[in-house]
């Protein structure tokens, strides 16, 4: 893929794709807005990744190839063709298959059925289903990357690392001649990531044109022959994937954000008064003998490979699960809630790490999703008047930088970047004694990392107890004063920051 306003990567001489001064512009927001005489060239047998903050146009670009969303002006070429599908269903038949960013099963459908969506039976004789050889070829097809899943299973009841591999290997079940990936990787562990990259590479070996969406500087420098960046819904330039992360941070951001990205200061917090006590808390099958305390202003990082707890951990504190055995206390006061509602009533808030399903409503407005958690509060016999609260949003907006048309946009037009800020915003309308955050970062550029960053820190200077949940061991590094290590459901580590705990010292804990 290479950009005629910027040093030319080589490429082949037969192109997949041919992209010409692509614009597509929502009211008041120019999504792609690129000048007549650019042009992307999307090349077979190649791995190309697009860089830029959130809002930069990545995922409204994969959008416009996949006929997902229509152009507002320019042109588009396929493999030597006019192309300009007006339904997925189009691109698909052209060729042209997408891994959305977001969840792209039914959950209450089969993993075979899902296949099956908008595509026509998989295996039929005479047009008729046949579904014995469907549930096969499916299984077939989930073989070369999801063998552990079975074509029979409830798409609801995977995981979301193994929802996003039914995905590819749907994708992939259908040989297309561009394969456009949005964001996959934010979901998996180290495991799922190796399964898709070695997906990649076959698929580049086999002359697919990829084009890749990642936040993560090093997926790219490691599955990427090039790399293109984009900014304010432009195209910045093209460049070999192994250029320097601080090249590809300044043009992504304007800015050099590496050096201020984590905390300065070497010493940790150690908190005021007393605010979250966990003695011998043990649910089944999750987690066993956890104790620990964490007191206001402090930031307690809790980390652990795939599996290890944290999660049942994380949704036991806030009242979404009810733990086996042992005590929880909050302000000194038993802690026992019989769901989130009374969590939250007791001042504890929970961030999770899908923030698509379980953090915001993508079509209820910012508004809307910032006042959900304290809607109860501000009615008045079962009726919430609204007359006075859209200046809370309005300030949230303000001091979260949140990029959008206005308090009456919606979750679903913006980057994963803004979606996280209303997840965050809508704790801090009555703000919590204790903030649960799970993967706060996970899919969001760098740009966006570093405003998160900067938030929690405020938040906990301002008395807020912090606990952190992190897949990423530099965030868990970087920003916590204590961090705690769980090996299948017990804890096996205490690391304080003053002792510059390495990666490789937490690893080791963790297998």
């Amino acid at each position: 893929m290479t950009a005629n306003t910027s040093r030319q990567v080589p490429g082949t001489d037969d192109p997949a794709m041919v992209l010409r001064g692509l614009r597509r512009h929502y009211p008041g927001t120019k999504a792609l807005d690129w000048h007549d005489d650019t042009s992307l060239t999307i090349d077979r047998g190649r791995v190309h990744g697009l860089l830029g903050e959130n809002g930069a146009g990545k995922s409204t670009l994969l959008s416009v190839i996949a006929g997902l969303s229509p152009l507002s002006a320019g042109s588009m070429e396929l493999l030597g063709q006019p192309y300009a599908p007006d339904s997925v269903v189009r691109a698909r038949r052209s060729g042209v298959e997408i891994v959305l960013q977001e969840p792209g099963l039914v959950p209450s459908l089969t993993v075979a059925e899902n296949f099956l969506l908008g595509r026509g039976p998989v295996a039929s004789r005479a047009g008729i289903l046949l579904p014995g050889r469907t549930v096969r070829a499916v299984g077939d097809a989930l073989q070369e990357i999801a063998p552990h899943i079975s074509p029979r299973t409830r798409a609801g009841s995977l995981s979301l690392e193994d929802r996003k591999l039914v995905e590819l290997a749907r994708a992939m079940h259908f040989k297309p001649s561009v394969l456009l990936v949005d964001e996959m990787s934010a979901c998996l562990g180290h495991t799922r990531l190796e399964l898709l990259f070695n997906a990649l590479r076959r698929l580049r070996d086999d002359g697919v044109a990829i084009v890749y969406i990642s936040h993560y500087l090093e997926e790219i420098h490691r599955v990427c022959d090039t790399v293109t960046v984009l900014k304010d819904g432009r195209l910045v330039e093209t460049l070999p994937a192994r250029t320097d992360t601080n090249t590809l941070t300044r043009l992504m951001v304007g800015r050099d954000v590496a050096a201020t990205l984590y905390r300065t200061d070497r010493t940790a917090n150690a908190g005021g008064e007393r605010v979250l006590a966990v003695d011998g808390l043990t649910l089944a099958n999750s987690y066993r003998d956890i104790s620990f305390t964490l007191r206001a202003g402090e930031i307690l990082g809790i980390g652990g490979l795939v599996g290890c707890g944290s999660q049942e951990l994380a949704r036991t504190l806030f009242g979404d699960l009810r733990a086996d055995a042992g005590s929880i206390a909050v302000a000194d006061a038993p802690f026992a809630p019989a769901g989130p509602r009374e969590a939250i009533g007791r001042g504890v808030a929970y961030v999770p790490p899908d923030r698509d399903r379980e953090g915001v409503i993508l079509r209820l407005s910012i508004l809307q999703n910032i006042l959900l958690p304290t809607l109860r509060k501000r009615s008045r016999l079962g009726l919430y008047p609204g007359r006075s609260d859209s200046g809370i949003s309005t300030r949230m907006i303000s001091d979260l930088v949140i990029r959008c048309r206005g308090a009456s946009d919606v979750p679903f037009h913006l980057s994963g970047g803004n979606r996280q800020k209303i997840v965050i915003a809508k704790w801090l309308v009555d703000p919590p004694k204790v903030l649960i955050l799970h993967n706060p970062t996970r899919g969001i550029d760098v740009g966006a990392k570093s405003e998160i960053y900067a938030l929690i820190q405020r938040l906990a200077q301002a008395g807020t107890a912090i606990l952190l949940l992190s897949d990423e061991l530099p965030e868990l590094l970087g920003m916590s004063d204590r961090i705690l290590v769980l090996r299948r459901g017990a804890m096996t580590y205490e690391a304080h920051r003053e002792d510059q705990p390495t990666e490789e010292l937490l690893v080791s804990r963790m297998i």
